[in-house]
Parts: C-alpha cells; structure tokens; sequence
C-alpha cells in the first residue's frame, strides 16, 4: 500500500530505512583525516582535519589537526605543522588517514617528542655524542 501521511508516493517497502530502524553498528561513522582546501585560487593553502564520512567533501568537521602551505618552500618552518598527539589520539579510535595525511604523519609521528623531565635532547648531525655538541 502507498504511505500517502509521511509525504512518500513510494511503498513503505521501498523506501530508505530510518537510521532508527539500522543497527548500532552501521550508525557508527567513519572518520577521515584528510586535507581541506582553504585559500584564493591559484594560492592554496589547506587544513589537515578530522571529518565524518558520511557527510561528504563538504561536510561537518570534526577537528582541525593542522594546516600545510604547499606553496612554500620544503624546508620552511611553516610549511606544515599538525598536532601529533591529537593525530595519534584520533588514529587510535579509528579515523582513516588520506594517502597524502598518510604520507605527513609519517614524518610528524616519527619524530621523538622532547622530552620534558630531563631536559636533554639528542645530538644532531655533526655533533658530538659524547660531548652534547659543546667544544
């Protein structure tokens, strides 16, 4: 029979199930961290944010993470920063990195965290290990 009250010409059975009737797992969303464009045209600049799938391109944000200036130069202090413990908060309850967020955790997430306790740090290139770099 049509379902002429909720305003559908389609049988109840064809139509779409509300997110009521769907399980509990299929209400659970999945998250993205992905980059999302901000800027002028031919300048781009982009956010590196957690969104919710279900939403699209456009969709709600969850949290922005960071930002990355593709523009500047590879070596700029600028050019990228993301939070790496709310990255690895988000990584650890499921959120699913783009190849390219991929590719910046990489290198965000494989640097040491200094650490505060003790107040050292490891030698860079070039110095003395033995010495902390002091001649």
């Amino acid at each position: 029979h049509l379902d002429w009250k909720r305003g559908s010409a389609y049988p109840s059975a064809l139509r779409k199930p509300s997110s009521a009737a769907l399980p509990e797992s299929r209400l659970l969303s999945v998250l993205n961290i992905r980059l999302a464009r901000t800027g002028r045209k031919r300048d781009a600049h982009f956010r590196v944010v957690v969104s919710d799938s279900v939403h699209g391109r456009v969709g709600r944000i969850v949290e922005t993470l960071g930002y990355y200036h593709p523009r500047m130069a590879n070596d700029a202090e600028g050019r990228l920063h993301i939070k790496a413990d709310r990255a690895r908060y988000w990584l650890g309850h499921g959120a699913k990195p783009s190849l390219t967020v991929k590719s910046f955790l990489k290198d965000v997430l494989a640097e040491p965290a200094p650490s505060e306790e003790d107040g050292s740090r490891e030698p860079e290139s070039g110095e003395n290990a033995t010495t902390g770099g002091s001649e």
